[in-house]
């Protein structure tokens, strides 16, 4: 671009422009870079022109491109800074240097992470939205430029970086054309045969599909001033890059891809948008399955506004039409320096760019281009600071970051593990305040957090990490409390335990992990008993042995006898396969001479003795007001899940002098409570009255005599 064109384009847009500048900045660079070529073999020159002229497209102020036409000559030539602002003034000499200093940023790790946290350094360094600017647009020129180098590694790093940390930042303050360019330029580099490959493909499909577009755009155009709405419809395509991405993560055929080609509705006002999506809707079938957007109404974070729609066009074709305000396209193309305006100030609609919020009502009240620039500085990531690690990583933290804060950004074990840090060389403790640019080395060894630490760390990630760790300490001291529980009741039963058994119970008990079971014996859904019981199924239960130990109390009197229809000189015991207990309708069967077994008139185990019948005798409990003796009996109470419920229960049995030997809750849930107790009883008649006021409860949903099993 020559001079006098530089200057033209420039006072076109700004009136105002120091004219006298712009001439001296060109002349300057011209003389500085006279004898530099780049790899291409063109005169070194021509990039900072170049970077000017895209600087011109998005209508930046005359400073800008004075810094834009001698951005690199601070670090390429012998001009100092001081030269500079002695020639052009503090302001351009802040956005050379700004610019120069963002050109030593290089990104040394191609983790995603990474390249987060080097856009965040890149906009903490641009302090001037403007410097960010000059730098996006230089950038672009290297891109386009980026085929004349001969080193492939170099191509592949630099193409890299810039979809790594400039495409996402050119798309985050809204620059739309910056970042589709950017982004086919990287895979042009990056992927060179499937760029050629798709760029033929979409060059066939958009040449077959000429005439079918603009008879579409006639077609929609007729329509909309049929229904008096005058717009603009023009035909869009989607970009080499988007069409790649696209079939990488759904693997389609680029047939499959609607939105190849689509349409774009252009009108003056909002309610015009929301009228031309009705009169689309109405006359054309929207495709279901969420392919409508509403952008207007709800903004991306960096602006966008528009409306997405999806159609079977004519020929029942799918066709993706957006619809948005000239102004929008606008700002859909320019981002936020497209409410640049020069003569009345900043623009109102900025407020959509959330992430400026700060920044913007700073400069709510600007009266003019040069105090509206005076204020644009990047606050966003004053709060920010920069770690490195002793590995040459870079990590973004909040301003007050502690060293235990730094090690849990690192990762849960680092952090869980931490012991202090070696910081610029130098030994410090957990709780030491980091400051920007700190190199460190986290140290670890064999610790486990404690609450103190909630109060060291300030970042709402070690925090929960923390937390996280507490409450698995807990839960790992009640897992082993349980364990302690188990063993011990192994023990009294006579039967071997070990953790590893539990393995061999997780089927029938339905639990995937041995964690989950004994979590929830911790919180009483799953009892100790019956997780013993599972892995032996022939164990006596507690009842059982209760009942056992009460039958030793009873004498040889034929009143107080535990069990009517047998003789004095008899002796029996309990058929460990159903374990029968008090209450329950029993038989016995004779073993050998006066030995007999007791079981439960539905024990399986009494099929064997079908064809024995002379080894059957007719027995019951004595229930009768003779035996002055406590007899056992379980129940098994279901009641609506509330606060006061158990103790209310529990209350009943005390009232009706019910001896409570044990309670268990066996499953709950918000609405229901399953409990199995254990009680001892006078009578049949006592326990009869007992279950009869249990069910009288008003939250009490039922109430049964379990086996001793």
């Amino acid at each position: 671009m020559r001079q006098y064109e530089l200057i033209e384009k420039v006072k076109s847009y700004q009136p105002s422009a120091d004219e006298d500048a712009l001439i001296r900045a060109y002349v300057l660079a011209s003389k500085v870079h006279h004898d530099q070529r780049r790899e291409s073999g063109e005169p070194y020159f021509y990039h900072p022109t170049s970077v000017a002229q895209i600087l011109i497209e998005y209508k930046m102020d005359a400073d800008t491109i004075v810094a834009a036409l001698l951005h690199d000559t601070v670090e390429d030539t012998p001009t100092a800074y001081g030269n500079i602002e002695t020639l052009f003034g503090h302001d351009v000499a802040e956005l050379v240097e700004g610019v120069t200093k963002l050109t030593k940023i290089q990104l040394i790790d191609e983790d995603a992470k990474q390249a987060q946290n080097f856009q965040e350094l890149v906009l903490a360094t641009s302090k001037d939205i403007r410097i960010l600017m000059i730098k996006m647009a230089d950038r672009l020129h290297n891109m386009r430029t980026l085929g004349a180098c001969k080193a492939p590694e170099k191509r592949k790093r630099v193409a890299m970086e810039t979809l790594n940390i400039y495409v996402p930042l050119a798309e985050r303050i809204g620059l739309h054309k910056i970042k589709t360019e950017m982004e086919d330029l990287c895979f042009q580099n990056l992927y060179p045969e499937a760029y050629q490959k798709i760029t033929h493909q979409l060059a066939d499909f958009e040449n077959k599909g000429k005439n079918n577009l603009n008879s579409l755009i006639r077609l929609l155009k007729k329509l909309l001033l049929e229904n008096h709405l005058n717009a603009e419809v023009i035909g869009r395509k989607k970009s080499p890059y988007s069409v790649w991405k696209k079939l990488q993560t759904h693997g389609n055929s680029m047939e499959d891809i609607f939105d190849l080609i689509g349409l774009r509705i252009l009108v003056k006002k909002i309610p015009d948008c929301y009228k031309a999506l009705g009169i689309i809707h109405t006359n054309f079938h929207a495709i279901p399955g969420g392919r409508f957007k509403d952008y207007i109404s709800n903004p991306k974070d960096s602006g966008y506004r528009s409306l997405h729609t999806s159609i079977l066009g004519p020929h029942n074709q799918r066709l993706e039409i957006q619809i948005r305000t000239f102004e929008m396209n606008e700002e859909s193309d320019f981002g936020l320096v497209a409410h640049w305006e020069y003569k009345q100030g900043f623009h109102r609609d900025a407020h959509q760019y959330q992430w400026m919020q700060e920044l913007l009502e700073l400069i709510r009240t600007s009266k003019n281009p040069k105090e509206f620039l005076e204020h644009t500085k990047l606050a966003l990531y004053q709060d920010k600071i920069f770690i490195f690690s002793d590995k040459g990583l870079l990590y973004s933290l909040k301003r007050g970051a502690t060293v235990l804060d730094f090690a849990y950004q690192i990762d849960a074990k680092t952090g869980n593990s931490c012991t202090g840090a070696i910081v610029n060389g130098r030994k410090e403790e957990i709780n030491y305040i980091l400051h920007d640019g700190d190199s460190v080395r986290i140290l670890t060894g064999k610790i486990l957090p404690d609450k103190k630490w909630i109060t060291i760390a300030t970042s709402a990630n070690a925090k929960a990490q923390i937390m996280t760790s507490l409450r698995q300490q807990e839960n790992n001291r009640k897992r082993a409390e349980i364990l302690d529980a188990l063993k011990k009741a192994a023990r009294r039963a006579h039967v071997d335990f070990l953790k590893s058994d539990l393995k061999n119970a997780l089927k029938e008990l339905k639990y995937k992990t041995v964690d989950h079971l004994l979590d929830d014996i911790t919180r009483e859904k799953m009892t100790v008993q019956k997780v013993l019981k599972t892995l032996h199924p022939n164990m006596k239960s507690s009842f059982y042995q209760r009942t056992i130990g009460l039958f030793r109390q009873f004498g040889k009197k034929a009143q107080t006898a535990p069990i009517l229809g047998l003789c004095q000189k008899d002796n029996f015991v309990l058929g460990s396969c159903c374990h029968p207990v008090v209450g329950e309708s029993i038989v016995a069967i004779k073993t050998k001479p006066h030995h007999y077994t007791i079981h439960t008139r539905d024990c399986a185990s009494l099929s064997k003795y079908k064809k024995n019948p002379e080894k059957w005798v007719a027995v019951e409990w004595n229930l009768s007001p003779n035996n002055h003796y406590p007899q056992p009996a379980r129940l098994k109470i279901i009641w609506k899940t509330g606060p006061k419920t158990m103790g209310s229960v529990l209350d009943i049995l005390i009232q009706q002098k019910a001896q409570v030997l044990h309670m268990n809750t066996l499953a709950q849930s918000d609405k229901i409570t399953e409990v199995m107790t254990d009680i001892q009883f006078k009578d049949l008649t006592h326990l009869q009255k007992i279950i009869r006021q249990l069910k009288k409860h008003p939250k009490v949903v039922s109430v049964s005599k379990e086996n001793g099993q």
